[in-house]
């Protein structure tokens, strides 16, 4: 029996305890007869319900089972991937085309620059304005924007390569160049960003006493400025690399954004004479330091 059933029970007894006190023994028989069938017909069709509902097949939902498909047009379950790298970068998928037909970012060369040099005090390099003297040279990139009513794709966590080969043969690859104002080896470019990266720079090394223009290759992947890390700033160094030839060589300058997608790639010529550089375009644009 229920616990239901046992409540209907109890309840008779006391109808019939009642019909008796106040009553009579007739009136207590009539009572306690009607309360026991009302008992016994509530018990037997509960048990007669429950008989049912045992023998009954069971019902497997459709969806509580999984389904598989051959259909090449299947997308899996998302997963959640980090980027870790400036504190600004919220990852690299923007540099896709988000519309069917879109063309990708891209990276325009913009300017060749002569500029002052210096790492501030977080380890970054920067341009120091308001001097004439100059000890580096920069090439300039933007994110040129699109015509009226046309969205320009952003451009996210864009590395910059250099390749420098000297007209004997010598060799030097820098997989991680440096850009002006940011401590992490990549950048972002937004529509109309412009962003400057470090080709060469003076006096980080001598040689017989002499200084000499190097690049500047920087591994660093994690910024400890960005809020999410620990409050220690430890920064790590940067590693100049002296240029193959301190006279005349070229340099190819590749950029690739996160997805591995090349923005830009263009070949350089430089020549140093006199304790200057200068930087070539294949063009013919040329700039002197």
């Amino acid at each position: 029996m229920s616990r239901g059933d046992w409540i209907s029970l109890a309840a008779t007894l006391i109808s019939i305890y009642l019909a008796y006190r106040f009553g009579g023994g007739t009136a207590a028989v009539i009572c306690g007869v009607v309360g026991v069938c009302i008992t016994v017909v509530v018990f037997l069709t509960r048990k007669r319900q429950h008989e049912q509902q045992a023998g009954a097949p069971m019902q497997v939902s459709q969806t509580a089972s999984p389904s598989f498909t051959a259909d090449p047009t299947l997308n899996a379950n998302p997963v959640t991937n980090i980027y870790v790298g400036s504190d600004t970068r919220p990852g690299p998928a923007a540099s896709q085309p988000e519309g069917k037909g879109e063309e990708p970012a891209r990276a325009d060369l913009v300017q060749i620059g002569d500029v002052l040099l210096e790492a501030d005090s977080r380890g970054a390099w920067v341009e120091i304005h308001g001097h004439r003297s100059t000890n580096g040279v920069i090439l300039e990139f933007q994110n040129i924007p699109k015509e009226i009513g046309k969205r320009t794709p952003s451009a996210r966590a864009v590395m910059a390569a250099l390749q420098f080969a000297s007209d004997d043969g010598q060799q030097l690859y820098i997989d991680h160049g440096t850009w002006l104002n940011e401590y992490v080896y990549s950048t972002d470019m937004r529509a109309g960003q412009t962003r400057k990266l470090l080709v060469a720079v003076k006096g980080l090394r001598t040689v017989d006493g002499k200084p000499v223009f190097s690049c500047v290759d920087n591994p660093r992947s994690i910024s400890p400025f960005a809020a999410r890390y620990s409050r220690v700033k430890s920064i790590m160094p940067t590693n100049p690399r002296d240029l193959p030839s301190q006279v005349r060589g070229s340099v190819l300058v590749t950029l690739i954004d996160g997805h591995g997608v090349t923005l830009f790639s263009e070949a350089f010529d430089y020549r140093i004479e006199d304790g200057n550089i200068r930087l070539s375009e294949l063009g013919g644009r040329e700039e002197v330091h």
